[in-house]
């Protein structure tokens, strides 16, 4: 049994060598971190990974960076044209689906040309998947960049094996019909062309199963569709992360001295932390205007506490972006021009990808982490930081509309809109009785070390492997 993945971007990184060549770096990432664990710590050796390599490359040298991608990292280039990058990626998916499955209409774009250059390269990803697939292969598609995708394939190959996973929300009806009718009921179809859809939490079901019964006239039946004489699953399961994985990053001697060396630069000083991709969705606006408030609010914790603030530049070129960058610099020059002094910043930007033990290191010395997305389909970094806390100590400040608060009871919750309960949650996090926050902790960080990322992608293929059999059965009795 061989798996296929699927999904927009590789786990790779690509950028000009030195010597001319195309370099390749692991990404960072939960979808790529994830799967890339799962297939690591399974010693997984049957599989490939279909995507884009996120960088512009000349016609004459793609069949070399195929050979060798296919090669060392048994990945499968779909090479994504200019117009297919400006209207397809940052286009439709990232002007349109994004900001609309975040519950975002203001910044969601409508525009007919982005549609047909989705639809384009939805039509370029299945042609790569036919090109390598083999009877008996898992073909598991990733994200909303590939909604059609599903049921293109299976038009192709009616028997195939084929799972779905939506690692943004869903959003209800209310928001789904922003889009053009006929867009809508195509990127349902799409879907449904999977034998099974998952999702993250069960809120996210539910308006799945709303949309395809307003838009589709479908009924739904307690996660099971009957479409086209196929069974259907759809379900939550919460993506997880490499737990042991990041425990024992978090213990190695490598980690331990750089994170000293960061306590020494700290000294004194309670540190919290955020860590976000450079996108409006992540709070990082709110976030700096509550602590802002929160100092203006409580003087004596001046030269006490730093805001470790670490925003990744993201990959998308949308103006939208742009515009918060903009904003995040102006805050943070604010709060620091507010508050410091002549030994204390209170605020320590630092706008750059970091490397998985980079961000080992900053969550074993941060003692609040401060994870507060505007929404977020699970955010994987607030199971990260508690992963990485060996000790069990430390705070975790999450938003009350980041999937991960479903499971992470035992963090403080707070509503991301809130400038107010923000500033408040610090001072309640900076107070909170260690002993109290350690059982917390201990409680969290077992059930992600019970339920990791091969939980999840063990319970995804099983699920695949029941429908397939079901499907099976059904054929037989149809014929």
């Amino acid at each position: 049994m061989r798996y296929i993945i699927v999904s927009n971007r590789l786990p790779l990184r690509g950028k000009p060598g030195s010597n001319g060549a195309i370099e390749f770096t692991p990404s960072i990432g939960g979808l790529s971190t994830g799967l890339s664990s799962y297939i690591k710590s399974s010693n997984i050796t049957e599989y490939l990974w279909i995507g884009w390599p996120g960088i512009d490359i000349e016609e004459h040298e793609q069949q070399n960076v195929t050979d060798k991608l296919l090669e060392d990292f048994k990945c499968v280039p779909v090479f994504l044209d200019r117009n297919l990058e400006k209207y397809y990626y940052n286009g439709f998916c990232n002007q349109t689906l994004w900001p609309l499955f975040h519950i975002d209409p203001a910044n969601t774009k409508i525009e007919a040309k982005c549609w047909e250059y989705y639809k384009k390269a939805n039509d370029l990803f299945c042609d790569k998947v036919m090109e390598v697939f083999k009877e008996g292969d898992i073909i598991w598609i990733h994200d909303f960049h590939l909604l059609m995708l599903p049921q293109l394939i299976r038009n192709k190959l009616p028997n195939a094996t084929i799972g779905f996973f939506q690692h943004i929300p869903f959003p209800c009806f209310d928001i789904f019909k922003i889009l053009m009718s006929t867009w809508r009921s195509e990127l349902l179809q799409g879907v449904l062309g999977a034998d099974f859809i998952g999702f993250h939490i069960n809120d996210y079901v539910n308006n799945f199963e709303q949309v395809i019964a307003r838009v589709l006239r479908i009924n739904c039946d307690g996660g099971r569709i009957n479409h086209q004489n196929r069974l259907i699953k759809y379900g939550a399961l919460p993506m997880n992360i490499d737990f042991k994985g990041f425990s024992t990053m978090a213990s190695s001697l490598t980690v331990q001295r750089k994170a000293e060396q960061m306590r020494s630069q700290f000294y004194g000083q309670k540190i919290i932390l955020s860590i976000d991709r450079l996108d409006y969705t992540k709070g990082i606006i709110n976030k700096l205007k509550g602590y802002g408030n929160f100092l203006k609010e409580n003087p004596q914790q001046h030269k006490k506490v730093v805001l470790l603030l670490i925003a990744a530049p993201s990959m998308r070129k949308v103006k939208a972006f742009d515009k918060v960058k903009k904003q995040v610099d102006r805050l943070v020059a604010e709060i620091n021009n507010s508050f410091c002094t002549d030994v204390w910043f209170p605020v320590f930007y630092d706008h750059k990808a970091l490397s998985v033990e980079e961000m080992v290191t900053i969550y074993t010395v941060a003692d609040v982490a401060l994870v507060t997305p505007l929404r977020d389909g699970m955010n994987l970094i607030a199971k990260e930081y508690l992963a990485s806390r060996n000790d069990q100590s430390g705070v975790l400040i999450l938003s009350e509309t980041a999937g991960a608060s479903i499971e992470l009871s035992g963090a403080h919750i707070v509503n991301p809109f809130s400038i107010d309960d923000i500033a408040e949650s610090l001072k309640i996090a900076l107070e909170a009785d260690p002993f109290t926050q350690m059982l917390k902790n201990k409680s969290m960080r077992s059930r992600l070390s019970r339920y990791n990322i091969s939980s999840w992608a063990e319970d995804n293929i099983k699920i695949l492997l029941k429908v397939r059999e079901d499907n099976i059965v059904k054929r037989l009795i149809i014929n």
